[in-house]
């Protein structure tokens, strides 16, 4: 994959306006797990081919490694419509469907892409996640074993049926299944890096280290790699060493939210919300016009109870990309909520619906439903919050602290 990488760069510095090069040139960069490279090269072969419908699926696959997930959506349902019955892009609308929580939708449209090629794992495994993300254990981990037999030595798949069986309470053999998985033969850098993220959510951190320096060591560029890094040296608390990693995935991918979102919380844990706003200006120095990085800010006045700053934040975050979907509903939302920002469980809901994936946005709607004395409902919050990040500690305490005051 990195000799892929590696070729299909200088083709495309020799080749700049040859659309087959630039096409190879996604693959690689997205085998690789490189989205950003990805969109490049996606966004140029739209340049080049603007009704292509492969190109605009390569630009929604990359888009939905961005967690650009309104944009995954928009592109892939319009190349799904100019070819409905491409397996490649029925799985990739498969993929960006799930990721939007429209999971009737992703199942219908894996269907289609069995009933069209039965025999590839990859239609299997992708229904397996959407019935996984609807809570269906039973059924997701029914589709990967399916899977499994197609693709025996997976080792992705085989980490996936690790996490099915955690998820089902069967400890002892999810740990087996990984241990197996990773005595398979020639794992990739990102199975690797799945793996050792699937380590660290089973409490193995050290193992996990091993793990994702091995990924490392496959491919240094492989910015999950280096964030599941920090997180397991988080957890081990090498506090400094963590956030050396969490830089050097954002280094790698500056649009890593993920990575930037853990160090903000090391920031908070070491210096309350100042310290991480004062990270994320620092942050806008290099970067003034990023989108996330704006809305990030917005979002952390508001946890502040800084709401007409936070609201002037995200106005700004809004208008910097104002053809962009999240920008648009960002705008939405300002309306919607525009001298009604009292604070409290109405800061914490707008904060939600900016980012409805981000289980610390879920924890403080819980909080404040806590504070007006609405336990019950925080407690079905919280249990969303803990679906999105199982590892999410402040959950367990607005969850105990409901749970107590419920008797």
């Amino acid at each position: 994959r990195q000799w892929n990488d590696r070729v299909t760069a200088a083709a495309v510095a020799r080749h700049p306006r040859d659309f087959a090069l630039w096409l190879a040139r996604f693959h690689a960069a997205d085998n690789l797990g490189h989205a950003s490279d990805a969109l490049r090269a996606a966004e140029t072969c739209l340049t080049l081919q603007p009704d292509d419908p492969v190109a605009r699926y390569a630009r929604g696959m990359a888009y939905l490694g961005l967690s650009h997930v309104s944009m995954a959506v928009r592109d892939l349902r319009a190349a799904v419509a100019a070819r409905p019955d491409d397996v490649l892009i029925l799985r990739g609308a498969g993929a960006a469907y799930r990721a939007h929580h429209r999971l009737r939708e992703s199942l219908a449209t894996y269907d289609r892409a069995i009933e069209l090629a039965p025999e590839s794992s990859a239609n299997w495994s992708g229904k397996s996640r959407s019935l996984k993300a609807a809570v269906e254990y039973a059924d997701a981990l029914a589709c990967l074993e399916r899977a499994l037999e197609l693709a025996p030595t997976s080792v992705s798949l085989r980490v996936d049926q690790a996490i099915l069986q955690r998820l089902k309470g069967q400890f002892d053999q999810a740990a087996e299944t990984l241990d197996a998985a990773l005595t398979l033969e020639a794992p990739s850098s990102f199975a690797l890096a799945k793996a050792a993220a699937e380590l660290n959510d089973q409490g193995r951190y050290e193992t996990a280290l091993t793990t994702v320096d091995r990924a490392i060591g496959l491919d240094p560029e492989n910015a999950h790699a280096h964030f599941v890094r920090g997180y397991s040296l988080w957890k081990l608390e090498r506090l400094d060493d963590a956030k050396f990693a969490l830089r050097t995935s954002i280094r790698i991918d500056p649009r890593r939210r993920a990575a930037r979102g853990l160090i903000l919380d090391l920031a908070e844990r070491e210096g309350g919300h100042e310290a991480a706003l004062a990270i994320i200006d620092d942050w806008l120095v290099d970067a003034p016009k990023a989108f996330f990085l704006l809305q990030l800010r917005g979002q952390r006045l508001m946890w502040m109870d800084r709401i007409e700053e936070g609201l002037a934040a995200l106005k700004k975050a809004a208008e910097v990309a104002p053809d962009d979907p999240q920008s648009q509903n960002l705008l939405r939302v300002l309306r919607t909520q525009s001298g009604r920002m009292s604070g409290g469980l109405e800061a914490a809901r707008a904060t939600l619906s900016l980012t409805p994936d981000d289980p610390r946005a879920l924890i403080g709607v819980a909080g404040a439903l806590n504070n007006l004395g609405r336990h019950d409902e925080a407690l079905v919050v919280i249990e969303q919050a803990l679906e999105l990040d199982p590892q999410a500690g402040s959950a367990f305490a607005y969850r105990a602290y409901a749970l107590v005051r419920l008797g």
